[in-house]
Formats: C-alpha cells, sequence, structure tokens
C-alpha cells in the first residue's frame, strides 16, 4: 500500500496535551500533493495528500491516521445541491476507505466532508490569504503551532572562507546586494539609475565609475511615476543596447500581494534565459502593501528581505529608488523621511542632492555602507537636453541624460550639511553684491554673469573681473538677494545646452518644471510693454 504525503507533520504535529489530557488535531485530508500540504501546514492546518488523487485512495494506508479525526476537502460544484453532492462524495471515500463498516482501532467519529469549489488552486490560496473562504466562512480551522527549529551552532573552523564584495559598480553597485537610491522628488534619480544601466547592456568599461570591461549583461526596470515609454526613451539616448533591457509593468503589480513583484522577477531570473546584473524599482514604495509601516524596523526588514533574498540568490544588483522627506537637515539620515529604516538594513545606501552649484547638476554618493568608508566621495553630474524630434506643441522634442562630470572631492555627507548651512547662515552684502542687484533689476530681472559683470564695470566699476562680480553674485545667494535658474540655449556647435541665470526673486519668477522666467508684481517688465505682467519667455519644457 503507498503512503500518505505528509505523515510527518502528523507525527510531529498532531496532538498536545492539555491539562493531563492528549488531544488529537483534525487532520485535513487534499489533492495536491506535496506542495498544498506544505501550504497548509505553513498556515497552521494539519494536512496529508493522496498520492495520485482521490482515485487511489483505496490503496493508502490509513492506519497512522486511525486516531486522528479526519475531513476530506473535496472539490465539486458549488452551485449544485451541496448537501447531496456532499454526501455522495462522502459515501465514495467510505466506500474507497472500506468505512462502510467501522473504522479499524478508532473510536473517534467518522470522517466529515469539506466542499471546495472545483479547480480552485488550494495551495495558492492559503498562501495569498491564509485560508481559503467559501460563502465568506473559512474552510480549514488552524491548529496547530509548529515546533521551533533549533539553531545550528558550527564551528568557526568549519564555516566556508568569507569573500570579498564583488560590484557591478565599485564603490557604488555590490552585486548580490540590496542598494537605496534616495533623494528629492524631481532632481534625476531615474538619469542616474539610467545612466548606469546603458553601458551594462553593452559590456563597454567606464573607468571612472569603476565599471571594467565585460560581456553585456541585462538590467530589469519597474517603473511606478514615469511610463515604461519614458525609461525607453532614456536608455535609448544613452546607446543602451534595448535588446538587453527588459521592463516589468508596473500596473501589474497585484495589490493585494505585492510580494508578487519579487516572485515574478525572480521566475524570469530562474528560467535562466538571461544574464541578469541590475535590477531597478522605481519607486519601491508604491510596489509594497500599503497596510505596512516601514518605519518600523521590524516591518522595513520583512518588506526588505524578499529583494534581499532575490539579490543574494540571483547574484544581481538590486536598486530601489526613494524619495526625501524634503527637509534641509543636516544630516542625510534625517532626511531620509518614510524610508529611514530602509537606511538601516541596506546594504548601501546611495544618496542624491541636487548640486547648488551648477543648473542642472545632480551629486550622488554613498551616504552609509556596510561596504565601505563613509567618507567616499561623492560624484558630479549634470543634466542634458538631447534632441530627438522638433518641438511641437506638446513637447520640446528632447530627451535628458545625465553626464558624468568629475568627482565632487567630498563625502556626500558633508555635501548635506554644507547644504544646510547654506540654508541658515547669514551673510553680509558687500559693495559689489550690492551692485549686482542694481544690475539686474536694470536688466530686467535675470541675467548672465556676462551680462551682469559688463553692467557693473559701464556703472559702477571700471574693467571688474568676471571671477569677482561670480563671488559677488555668491555672496548675494547666500544672503538670499539673487536665485539661480537656467534655460536652454544653444551653443556654438547649434547644440541644446543648460545656461546659467541669476534672477531676483523678488520682481522675477522662475519655473524649475518649464524653464521659464516670469515678472511678477510690481517689478520691471522685460518682455516689453504692452503685455500681461506674467508673460513666460518662450523656453523648453522640463528635461
Amino acid at each position: 500500500m503507498s503512503r500518505l504525503i505528509g505523515l510527518d507533520n502528523v507525527a510531529e504535529y498532531g496532538k498536545v496535551a492539555v491539562r493531563g489530557k492528549l488531544i488529537r488535531h483534525t487532520v485535513y485530508v487534499v489533492e495536491g500533493g506535496a506542495d498544498t500540504v506544505a501550504a497548509l501546514v505553513a498556515a497552521g492546518i494539519l494536512a496529508v495528500s493522496v498520492p495520485q488523487g482521490w482515485a487511489a485512495a483505496g490503496s493508502v494506508d490509513w492506519s497512522p491516521l486511525a486516531l486522528h479525526p479526519l475531513a476530506f476537502v473535496i472539490p465539486m460544484d458549488l452551485d449544485s445541491d451541496e448537501e447531496s453532492a456532499v454526501a455522495e462524495a462522502t459515501a465514495g471515500i467510505r466506500a474507497r476507505l472500506g468505512l462502510d463498516t467501522a473504522r479499524a482501532k478508532s473510536p473517534k467519529a467518522e470522517p466529515s466532508a469539506v466542499p471546495v469549489p472545483l479547480g480552485l488552486d488550494i495551495a495558492a490560496e492559503v498562501r495569498k490569504h491564509g485560508n481559503v473562504r467559501v460563502d465568506g466562512l473559512d474552510v480549514f480551522t488552524p491548529t496547530l503551532t509548529p515546533k521551533r527549529r533549533r539553531r545550528p551552532i558550527t564551528r568557526m573552523s568549519d564555516l566556508p572562507e568569507s569573500t570579498p564584495t564583488r560590484w557591478v559598480y565599485k564603490h557604488r553597485l555590490p552585486r548580490g546586494h540590496v542598494s537605496t537610491l534616495v533623494g528629492d522628488e524631481g532632481i534625476g534619480k531615474s538619469l542616474y539609475w539610467a545612466m548606469l544601466a546603458a553601458p551594462l547592456t553593452r559590456g563597454v568599461g567606464w573607468p571612472e565609475m569603476g565599471l571594467p570591461v565585460r560581456e553585456p549583461e541585462d538590467v530589469i526596470v519597474c517603473v511606478t511615476e514615469d511610463s515604461d515609454g519614458d525609461a525607453k526613451e532614456r536608455l535609448r539616448v544613452l546607446n543602451a543596447d534595448l535588446d538587453h533591457a527588459s521592463v516589468i509593468p508596473a500596473h501589474d503589480i497585484d495589490p493585494e500581494n505585492p510580494a508578487s513583484l519579487v516572485e515574478d522577477i525572480a521566475d524570469y531570473l530562474d528560467s535562466g534565459k538571461r544574464k541578469v546584473a541590475l535590477v531597478v524599482v522605481d519607486m519601491w514604495l508604491s510596489t509594497i502593501d500599503g497596510k505596512a509601516d516601514v518605519q518600523k524596523p521590524a516591518v522595513a526588514r520583512q518588506q526588505l528581505d524578499p529583494w534581499s533574498q532575490l539579490a543574494k540568490n540571483h547574484d544581481v544588483a538590486v536598486v530601489l529608488v526613494c524619495h526625501t522627506n524634503r527637509t534641509r537637515a543636516a544630516s542625510a539620515r534625517d532626511r531620509y523621511g518614510v524610508t529611514g529604516e530602509l537606511r538601516k538594513v541596506a546594504r548601501m545606501n546611495l544618496f542624491a542632492l541636487e548640486d547648488p552649484d551648477t543648473p542642472g547638476g545632480l551629486l550622488v554618493g554613498p551616504e552609509k555602507s556596510n561596504l565601505l568608508r563613509s567618507d567616499t566621495p561623492a560624484d558630479r553630474f549634470v543634466i542634458e537636453a538631447v534632441r530627438v524630434a522638433e518641438a511641437t506643441e506638446d513637447t520640446d522634442g528632447t530627451v535628458p541624460k545625465l553626464n558624468y562630470v568629475c568627482t565632487a572631492g567630498k563625502s556626500i555627507r558633508e555635501l548635506v550639511e554644507n547644504d544646510a548651512a547654506d540654508e541658515f547662515e547669514v551673510i553680509e552684502m558687500t559693495d559689489n553684491a550690492e551692485h549686482t542687484l542694481v544690475a539686474l533689476e536694470a536688466l530686467g530681472g535675470f541675467a548672465t554673469t556676462s551680462d551682469i559683470t559688463e553692467y557693473v564695470s559701464e556703472n559702477f566699476t571700471k574693467g571688474v573681473a568676471g571671477k569677482t562680480i561670480t563671488r559677488a553674485l555668491t555672496t548675494a545667494l547666500r544672503a538670499k538677494q539673487v536665485a539661480k535658474g537656467s534655460k536652454m540655449d544653444t551653443d556654438k556647435r547649434g547644440r541644446s545646452i543648460p545656461r546659467s541665470y541669476w534672477y531676483l526673486p523678488s520682481t522675477t519668477r522662475y519655473d524649475e518644471d518649464a524653464r521659464t522666467f516670469t515678472a511678477v508684481g510690481n517689478g520691471p517688465n522685460p518682455f516689453g510693454t504692452p503685455g500681461p505682467p506674467s508673460q513666460p519667455f518662450a523656453t523648453p519644457s522640463h528635461l
């Protein structure tokens, strides 16, 4: 006779002593094999399965269950006469098991039948919801608490040797670990991961960023705030090989089972069809259970663990993109906001900061890592608008990309501290700084450094150097008397590039998204008269 699947669980968990009396738990008998039994036991439901299904029930040795109450889980059409269908099914089981007379050695009640819908995947339903519900009621009654498995204690001499950290990008993206990319919204974080992904798809090296020449590898991207088409265009302008880039649609994420995203990616990696180096989720918080409070350490670890296992088991770098809380705190740690606990458990935390000295600039560096020193210098980048089509009423025909400039020379922590210091420092205006304010007002509220230098030279200090005016403007900027913006201009080669402009916040409004300057209030109107006081300057839309 054949052996029931799952009898070991019955032997280990099937009975408990209560006040000196031995209680035996009900055993659910199901179809579906070992997978269904494992799912039920994990949910605290004691179950066994009949090899080859109910048709072979008569050839199974049932004696190990002789002292247990039994409940047979029977798939059936629940729209039919349920009472008669259950009775018919129970009679069939009794006949197969030889229970028309009496169950040998059993003082317990006759086995019962539990109907479930035809075609139901019991294992999947239990893993998803912890039970199976029919007409609003749970089918199974959890009765057991599995015994805690003891942790093994191993001699260190028996442990395998440790292996050095392997990097996709040295000191930036570790292979086999989770990294976070955190920064304010809209500063270019998506451009950063696209910039990292593109060279991987072509196998080219990038020494400045710690990327050696390798065979081309794949990247998988899940975007929740931008469209898949946006991600494609950003990779295309970086000359990525799109045959090595894949996207998993964010709108297909199961809101009742966010972990399905990790499972779907793991299934793809398990297929072994492609060699994948990088998995990016942008934005990560949009993919987790909305009820999960990731500000609690235990919950943050629970939400991060599937991604850690994915990275480790498949030897890929996983990047989870997150926003900050937009404060100007001196510590990057205080800017993480709702993802602060994630900072503690991720192996690498990359922090992105808008470059205060460069319009369209971005600073990115490791803020906290278990793998390298915290004073590792950050990198400096600048956004470039790449023209891909003619401008229309709906689009400027450009796609943004991020260009590497150089190392910033300071760690991202130092740069964040400097950013906060600029926010609160009281600055005394110099004569030259006052002259720049007069120049800006006379020039219509906004102008380039060279235009301001020319005005000051003609009206205040003849032959003044451009560097002197730059220092004066920086003083006025720190004193919050002027601000910096940029709009798209054309250079000598006909390329569309961002050009820096200084402006007076009191008389001029700068739209960061549209990159336009607008006269406001009662100040001078640089756009001529007559005309509305807020007529925008015609410039391309935001990169």
